[in-house]
């Protein structure tokens, strides 16, 4: 029972020590950073509103965590100087799988992720 239970603490500590923002920019054009709290959040693309896509921003989540993940893309969507984040949903990006005894258990992972804007 001990070597189960420090297996599921070492996946939980493990998953849990991945929460950085990543970028993957789309232009090497920079802009001057925004404040967070004027970045827009929309859940989809902007019709009729000319803009230009920064760059591909994303986090690694859990359930729990998803209110505070899309603050995390905010902040650096904001740091990128976006005026908006369209967030484009979650992904698998892997699984941690530890084996406990004669079973193993499988720690989905997954992220958020959004696209950076700037109004033209």
């Amino acid at each position: 029972m001990m070597k189960t239970g420090t297996a599921i603490l070492l996946a939980v500590l493990v998953i849990g020590c991945t929460t950085s923002v990543k970028v993957m920019r789309y232009t090497t054009q920079t802009y001057a950073p925004t404040a967070s709290s004027a970045v827009e959040i929309c859940r989809t693309k902007l019709e009729g509103r000319p803009y230009t896509e920064i760059g591909e921003i994303s986090f690694q989540i859990e359930r729990r965590n998803e209110e505070t993940a899309v603050a995390m893309l905010r902040e650096k969507a904001a740091e990128l100087g976006a005026d908006a984040l369209i967030l484009m949903g979650e992904r698998s990006t892997a699984a941690l799988v530890m084996p406990i005894g004669d079973m193993a258990l499988a720690v989905p992972s997954r992220e958020i992720y959004g696209v950076a804007i700037k109004y033209k």
